[in-house]
């Protein structure tokens, strides 16, 4: 939601209030001007959009998504993409897949407060074919990269899931 680190740039709102907006050209033009005050800072890709699907707001990094709706998801996703990439940025799409659909309970250590995140996204066949849908915009949108989730999907890591992984690789050419 910008360059942070670069002294006198401008920082946006979270996705959370982009999604909320619902503006598709205020979002094209919020990447577009985070990838001008990048380029000035030599940063060539960023790590960006989140297109997670926020389905329980205990989920720790909900203000990262745009919110539930996949359709919501994808047009204001697509858009950030775009101004990003129109500024000569590359972006990257994140966290593939099911990072915001984790089961309460399922993240880990009760101590660590991570009962949600990095947890286990329990999703049945179509609830993952709406989310895949989300990757396709992005691959239509022409983004650069796609990043991983350090989650679960269906009891399996994501970074060992080579049925995801290679649907990931394979499909979206």
């Amino acid at each position: 939601h910008g360059v942070y680190d670069c002294k006198g740039a401008v920082v946006f709102p979270h996705n959370i209030g982009m999604g909320a907006a619902d503006d598709e050209d205020l979002t094209y033009r919020v990447g577009r001007a985070v990838a001008d005050e990048a380029m000035v800072c030599h940063e060539l890709w960023c790590y960006a959009p989140v297109v997670a699907q926020s389905a329980d707001p205990r989920w720790g990094r909900t203000y990262e998504s745009y919110g539930s709706d996949p359709d919501l998801i994808i047009r204001m996703s697509t858009a950030y993409t775009k101004g990003l990439q129109d500024g000569g940025i590359a972006a990257c799409a994140k966290h593939y897949l099911g990072d915001g659909n984790t089961k309460m309970g399922t993240g880990g250590d009760p101590l660590a407060d991570s009962l949600i995140d990095r947890g286990d996204a329990i999703l049945t066949d179509a609830e993952i074919a709406e989310l895949l849908r989300i990757y396709k915009a992005q691959f239509d949108a022409g983004v650069r990269s796609i990043m991983l989730s350090h989650s679960m999907l269906n009891g399996v890591r994501m970074h060992e899931n080579r049925e995801y992984i290679d649907i990931l690789r394979n499909e979206n050419r």
